[in-house]
């Protein structure tokens, strides 16, 4: 399966998002709406985002390289 990397810009403002998030139900709610198991979502945040920023370089240095 092909990862697909989403960036979300969500204004300061958007008090429901806020709200969501706080609730814990932000990244369920995605995976609800797109019919996706949970398991499937991952937020990039200050523990992973390294690791994932090497994975997303990986794959994108691959399809240039392929050209």
């Amino acid at each position: 399966m092909e990862t697909i990397y989403l960036k979300i810009k969500i204004p300061i403002s958007s008090k429901t998002t806020n709200e969501i998030r706080e609730e814990g139900l932000f990244f369920e709610n995605i995976a609800d709406s797109l019919d996706l198991d949970k398991k499937f979502i991952q937020e990039i945040d200050e523990i992973n985002y390294k690791k994932e920023v090497k994975k997303i370089e990986k794959k994108f240095n691959m399809k240039k390289n392929c050209k």
